[in-house]
Parts: C-alpha cells; sequence; structure tokens
C-alpha cells in the first residue's frame, strides 16, 4: 500500500499554495509601506531643509520684505490664503509660482510667509510662514519663530 502513493492531495496542495498567497501578499503590503514611509521621510526632511533655508533667508534680509502692521487675524489670513502662497517648492528647488514654465510642472509645495513687528521689542518681528504640499495630511502647517534686526 504505501508503494502506491507517489504525490501530495489535492488538499495539501491546495494548503500549501493558501501559505504562498498570504505569505506573498504580507510580503506585497511591507513593501508598499515601507515605501510610502521612505516618502513621508523625504518629504518630512525636505520640509525642515526648506523651513531653514526660508529662516536664513529671512534672517539675513529683514531689511528687504514688506512689514505687515495690520495685526487683526483677518488680514493674516488674507495674506496667507492658500490659493494666493507665492512660492513653489520641492526637495531642493525653489521658484515662484508665476514662474513656473508651463511646459514644466510647477514643484508641489507652496509657501508664503508675514512679517510682522512685535509690539513694545523694538527690532523684534514674528514670522509666520505656512507652508504647503500635496503628501500631506493637513491642508497646510504654520511655523511662527522671531528674527531680529542685524
Amino acid at each position: 500500500m504505501m508503494r502506491n502513493q507517489r504525490g501530495f492531495t489535492l488538499l495539501e496542495v491546495m494548503f500549501a499554495l493558501g501559505i504562498l498567497i498570504v505569505g506573498t501578499y504580507l510580503a506585497a503590503e511591507g513593501v508598499n509601506q515601507i515605501e510610502d514611509l521612505s516618502k513621508d521621510t523625504r518629504t518630512l526632511s525636505a520640509t525642515e531643509r526648506q523651513i531653514n533655508l526660508i529662516v536664513d533667508n529671512i534672517r539675513t534680509g529683514l531689511g528687504n520684505y514688506q512689514i505687515s502692521y495690520d495685526y487683526s487675524r483677518e488680514a493674516k489670513e488674507e495674506l496667507l490664503d492658500l490659493k494666493k502662497l507665492p512660492m513653489a517648492w520641492a526637495a531642493g528647488v525653489v521658484e515662484e509660482v508665476a514662474k513656473c514654465e508651463p511646459k514644466k510642472t510647477c514643484p508641489q509645495g507652496r509657501y508664503g510667509f508675514v512679517v510682522q513687528p512685535v509690539e513694545r521689542f523694538r527690532g523684534l518681528y514674528t514670522v509666520t510662514l505656512r507652508m504647503t504640499h500635496k503628501d500631506w495630511k493637513e491642508p497646510y502647517r504654520d511655523y511662527e519663530f522671531l528674527v531680529t534686526v542685524q
């Protein structure tokens, strides 16, 4: 009787195939999650670099920027309207939205900022930076920092 058994039963083959399919599916999902995490990390790193560049440019050239003396929330929101943000950014790329060439796609991030003097502190300014990016879950992120006249 032992000599006549030469292969696997249909049930054994189906079970092995099921395990193989589940393992392949889990491996593919793991690769997708790693790719998503890598993309998020690259965007976050580019964001941090971009913020540092903007802050450094504002600090060194504060006299070149227009100062807003309107302290109302409505005025700030109007200046930082998402549809009117003047600068486009991506990892290593910054350009004015108005100068994006029609044939080439503009970077997917936008930013703009408002510079306001701090009341009662001469020479101290608050900068509100609003940034957007298509890969972010939230529509925008605001960053506030202080700069001084040099």
